[in-house]
């Protein structure tokens, strides 16, 4: 009868050895690493259009909150607009060279309201916020900032051909001109005078984050215009 030495013997033990060495080998080395579909990042579009750097107007008044008569109740197609549908109807936001005021208050002076305008597009699945932090003047040529300007009122172009307000949510599938309000750059900083502003060539620089990214985009060139006068 073999003893438990003859058994084990170092010839019958190293086939065993190599057999369990390789095991070992091939569960310890480097799994291949799966790799993770990756989805398309979100195109997203955006650019200045145009800039109209004039003057900075009077917002028209709200409008006024209208409770109907107890003994007349106005039917649909006898109610009128209010003043302020009737200036938010206006396609450029600006009133017209020697308009009235609405709701009788009188004539006012000749005003052209600058404003910035942008082209947005996405090709998302779902609306993505879009939001303006900073707005800056810049030297056109040189890149220097001169000023920072004063943003408000964002609308978009609207099926009716007309600007109406905007709460700053994209659409998808969609292309969507958006226009804000501009107010006045500090004009002491630009130049010495104010008339050494007009003539000039200026870049307006808008820092944006539309869907959570930040981007800087960058206007055409353009002048500032002339208020109008009128001639007594």
């Amino acid at each position: 009868m073999p003893t438990i030495r003859s058994i084990f013997s170092p010839a019958c033990l190293w086939p065993f050895a190599l057999c369990l060495a390789t095991a070992c080998a091939s569960h310890d080395g480097q799994e291949p690493e799966l790799e993770t579909p990756r989805t398309a990042a979100t195109e997203l579009r955006a650019t200045i259009a145009s800039v109209q750097l004039a003057q900075d107007c009077p917002d028209p008044p709200a409008p006024a909150a209208q409770t109907p008569a107890a003994q007349e109740p106005a039917q649909p197609h006898e109610v009128m607009p209010s003043p302020g549908d009737v200036e938010r109807e206006r396609s450029a936001g600006a009133m017209a060279p020697g308009a009235a005021l609405p709701g009788g208050g009188g004539w006012a002076p000749p005003c052209t309201q600058s404003g910035v305008q942008l082209t947005l597009s996405h090709d998302g699945k779902e609306a993505l916020p879009f939001e303006i932090k900073a707005m800056r003047l810049t030297a056109a040529g040189q890149g220097g900032v001169l000023a920072t300007v004063p943003f408000r009122g964002p609308t978009k172009w609207t099926e009716a051909d007309r600007y109406e307000p905007w709460d700053q949510q994209l659409a998808p599938a969609a292309e969507l001109k958006a226009s804000y309000k501009l107010g006045e750059p500090d004009w002491a900083m630009v130049a010495r005078t104010p008339d050494d502003t007009f003539g000039k060539r200026f870049v307006l620089e808008v820092d944006v984050v539309f869907a959570g990214r930040s981007m800087t985009l960058r206007s055409p060139e353009f002048e500032r215009e002339r208020p109008h006068v009128i001639v007594t």
